[in-house]
């Protein structure tokens, strides 16, 4: 198969299993992509192929190595019916960061650090329109 019929087989599958219009453009622009980066059909290539250019890959966002990574599979598990072991190939999880949040102490510490009835209110003031330093009461 070349290059162009693996793109057009992809495309068929991809209708033919009611894939949204979108989707179908992902999978044949990641298909597309990963031939070209190595410059022959996907038939020629392995797993091997896959990782190496996954890591090549590296820099993206992790949505976009992830879509990538489905494109793929979808490519070689239904369009060239060659089943992939799925650990060799894992997504890639997204970082989490967790926001800063003050504890009843933390807050009891930053109220006692006000000299006065008037700062304190300031304080509350801040916190409360601002929302720039969430507390846990």
């Amino acid at each position: 198969m070349t290059m162009e019929e693996v793109l057009e087989q992809v495309k068929f599958h991809a209708e033919l299993r009611g894939h949204s219009h979108h989707t179908i453009a992902e999978y044949c622009t990641k298909a597309s992509q990963f031939q070209k980066h190595y410059g022959k059909p996907a038939t020629d290539l392995g797993i091997e192929d896959i990782q190496n250019y996954l890591y090549t890959e590296k820099h993206l966002s992790t949505g976009t190595i992830n879509t990538c990574n489905s494109g793929l599979r979808f490519l070689y598990n239904v369009v060239l019916e060659r089943p992939l072991n799925l650990f060799q190939i894992p997504c890639h999880r997204k970082q989490r960061s967790f926001p800063d949040i003050l504890t009843k102490d933390e807050v009891k510490l930053l109220l006692d650090a006000c000299d006065n009835l008037k700062q304190r209110l300031k304080f509350f003031y801040d916190l409360l329109t601002n929302n720039s330093c969430p507390v846990i009461m």
